[in-house]
């Protein structure tokens, strides 16, 4: 195909057809080491065939968007990953249908590091008839030496649906399907948010990896999808070959469901070693020659599950080891055991699927006979802002101090579908520009006493067509005013 790198030396996925050259051009193993391949778009790729490419040894950035509507048919995009990068990417709509199935490779070579970062997926693959293994991100780690796989702030959202035989391989998992020994695989920030409902596989299933044979380390991962009704199902991990020794560390890790397995093991199973921490305190430690299976029960009391009074607005406070690199909405996710839980995201991907109305806030208090009056402006950033039924704010007042202290004497949710490019206030303009954004949404409370303090909370959201509201990932704004003037 005509495709090449532009003056810079990158080569641009413009088009579906350039996407479709970059199967083709990778057929040869070597041709995209060291390159670097980017997304100028989100690329609909409906009526377009993808040939699976022999591998991928170079970067693939999405700077943000989407590939949509793939079809794959073969093992994955690319035979294999070994020495790739894939970040800021979102690959939605669309099935994989094919053995060993996975989204981007059959295989990650084992010794050759993989790096993925700010990754979200959500398709169907399907497990076809002679499969051994499937995953998501990659249906194998192959054996190394080197640590292969870092998995960071990237969400599974896929349904895998999958029959794998009773002998030999057989794991899937929501991101990798089966690991060999040897190497290491590290999860950072990541969710699972998929179905595997659908799957059976008597080695081993697990929403991050199916069949586990390497060392592995999760930190701030959370599992939050539906699980599978198979005995070796493991809502983080199921571990395969009892013979193997590796080790399993899960850092500030939660699960959704109230019932399921932290981890399957098979009967014989001495081999893993496991360990729960959260904060600077190990909580458990697998007992030395105990068969993974006869200590469930313990390890299964060790962690930590997501409470089902979890919402945007108090996330911070019942998940504080995890704010800090999670945001969360009011869209709810069901879960294992019919667990409704608010929908909480990795920060990198947030942005990937879900935008918000962010921070520049603007306060202005005015005087009137009676007491005093608030006015807040928040920065609508936004390069569409069509996308959005009605954009608002969730206020919370509270009276501060005194026998009232606590008081709440104002709490709504107020949408509106007017926002402004400039507003005037006591003879002061204040305009989207002053602010760097492209709109201005205006609320206004009237009627606050001046001898009273309050607390006022304010939350801005975006409203999607389905009912939606995107919160603020950058957080609530909390002032005191006392008399018409901030004192806090």
């Amino acid at each position: 195909p005509d495709w090449g790198a532009a003056e810079d030396g990158i080569f641009y996925i413009t088009c579906p057809a350039d996407l479709v050259a970059l199967g083709e051009n990778a057929q040869a193993n070597t041709w995209y080491t060291g390159k670097t391949v980017k997304l100028t778009c989100d690329v609909d790729m409906s009526g377009h065939t993808w040939k699976q490419a022999a591998s991928f040894r170079g970067v693939l950035d999405g700077q943000g968007h989407a590939i949509k509507n793939l079809t794959i048919t073969s093992s994955g995009m690319f035979g294999n990953t070994g020495l790739s990068t894939i970040k800021d990417l979102a690959i939605v709509g669309g099935t994989v249908n094919a053995q060993h199935p996975a989204v981007f490779a059959r295989d990650s070579l084992g010794g050759q590091k993989v790096f993925f970062e700010n990754v979200y997926i959500d398709m169907d693959i399907t497990a076809a008839t002679g499969s051994i293994y499937a995953g998501v991100f990659v249906a194998q780690i192959s054996k190394g030496t080197a640590t292969s796989v870092t998995i960071k702030n990237c969400v599974s959202a896929c349904k895998i649906t999958a029959t794998l035989p009773a002998t030999g391989a057989g794991g899937v998992g929501g991101f990798v399907g089966w690991s060999n020994a040897g190497s290491t695989v590290n999860f950072i920030d990541c969710m699972f948010i998929g179905d595997l409902s659908n799957v059976v596989a008597y080695r081993g299933v697990g929403d991050f990896i199916g069949g586990t044979r390497i060392n592995v380390n999760m930190t701030r991962c959370v599992s939050a999808g539906k699980g599978s009704d198979c005995a070796a199902y493991g809502a983080l991990l199921g571990f395969a070959n009892p013979t193997i020794a590796s080790t399993a560390t899960f850092k500030d890790c939660y699960v959704a469901s109230a019932t399921a397995n932290v981890a399957f093991g098979e009967a014989e199973d001495v081999y893993h070693a496991v360990s729960i921490q959260y904060g600077d305190e190990t909580v458990y430690t697998s007992t030395e020659g105990a068969a993974l299976n006869t200590v469930a029960a313990d390890m299964n009391g060790k962690i930590k599950r997501l409470d089902a009074t979890l919402t945007a607005k108090n996330f911070a406070t019942l998940y504080p080891d995890l704010a800090d690199n999670w945001v969360a909405t009011d869209k709810t996710l069901t879960c294992d055991d019919d667990l409704t839980v608010a929908k909480i995201l990795p920060t990198g991907v947030a942005a990937l699927v879900e935008e918000s109305v962010t921070a520049t806030k603007y306060l202005q208090t005015k005087q009137n006979e009676n007491g005093y009056d608030l006015r807040f402006i928040s920065a609508v950033n936004t390069d569409d802002l069509a996308k959005y039924v009605s954009v608002g704010f969730d206020v919370l007042v509270t009276i501060d101090g005194g026998v009232q202290n606590g008081e709440v004497v104002y709490d709504d949710v107020v949408k509106t579908q007017t926002v402004y490019t400039s507003v005037v206030a006591d003879g002061v303009d204040c305009s989207a520009e002053k602010l760097g954004a492209d709109y201005l949404n205006v609320l206004q409370i009237n009627g606050f006493r001046t001898d009273l303090t309050y607390v006022i909370t304010i939350l801005s959201f975006a409203e999607l067509a389905d009912g939606t509201l995107i919160y603020d990932y950058n957080g609530a704004l909390k002032v005191s005013v006392q008399g018409g003037s901030l004192v806090a």
